[in-house]
């Protein structure tokens, strides 16, 4: 019974996302999630966005927000390699929000190459939808890619070591500035002629890897040596602003 049960409320939650058959070459289609406004506010829309190749689920999505009166966006990248995000449940459902971790899937993990693929995939799928130019910030952790947080660590340890002070935000925001990452980003979006204008690293934390994923990095020297067993993770905010032309 409880089986059903389980069965029966992630069928309902299917439901509720709107699958777009926007298909490519490898027969992949953006999911569109509208989040519940008991997870959001009620000044602004949110829509989670993410890819269905087959039948994999992607572990990578984008949370757009729309302000209902400026109608600025905003949006928020998030990976997770096991399960959708918890938008993916309304607070009020309750037996889902209790339930939903037996139906726990392990997503396979995406390079970082397949990850910029899907996003550029979901851009152009909101653009059809969106002024992507009204678009006024990014928002996502450093581990929502995984290549970034590496690199940074790796950087940031050889250049200062581990120790974390007053100076350390500044200087991991130089050090995105200069990544290949933010390159990558901004060369994304300049397809819609916006720009990023000011990258600001709004926590700063270590993170101790307790996954093997994680530790199969470690052991290939990806943080330069087997004896640096943390990454550093954080939030990170890009305001970007949109291209003018004479």
């Amino acid at each position: 019974m409880k089986t059903f049960f389980v069965l029966l409320i992630w069928s309902q939650l299917l439901g509720c996302i709107s699958a777009s058959t926007k298909r490519g070459q490898n027969d992949a289609l953006v999911a569109v999630h509208n989040i519940p406004k008991e997870l959001s506010s009620e000044n602004y829309t949110e829509r989670e966005y993410f890819l269905i190749n087959q039948n994999d689920t992607s572990g990578f999505s984008c949370i757009l927000s729309e302000n209902k009166i400026s109608k600025y966006l905003s949006m928020r990248f998030e990976y997770s390699p096991d399960r959708k995000t918890a938008t993916s449940f309304s607070l009020t459902d309750t037996s889902a929000v209790s339930e939903h971790k037996s139906i726990k899937k392990a997503y396979r993990e995406l390079s970082y190459e397949e990850q910029h693929k899907e996003l550029r995939s979901i851009l152009n799928f909101i653009s059809k939808d969106y002024k992507i130019n009204r678009l006024k910030e990014i928002k996502m952790s450093m581990r929502s890619f995984k290549k970034l947080s590496l690199s940074i660590t790796r950087k940031y340890l050889d250049q200062f070591g581990e120790k974390i002070d007053y100076k350390s935000n500044e200087r991991l925001k130089k050090l995105i500035e200069e990544s290949a990452f933010t390159a990558d980003i901004n060369k994304t979006l300049s397809f819609y002629s916006i720009v990023i204008d000011k990258i600001s690293v709004l926590e700063f934390v270590y993170y101790s890897p307790q996954d093997d994923v994680i530790e199969e990095d470690i052991a290939r020297g990806e943080l330069g040596g087997k004896n640096r067993k943390h990454i550093i993770d954080g939030m990170i905010k890009f305001d970007v602003r949109a291209l003018q032309f004479n």
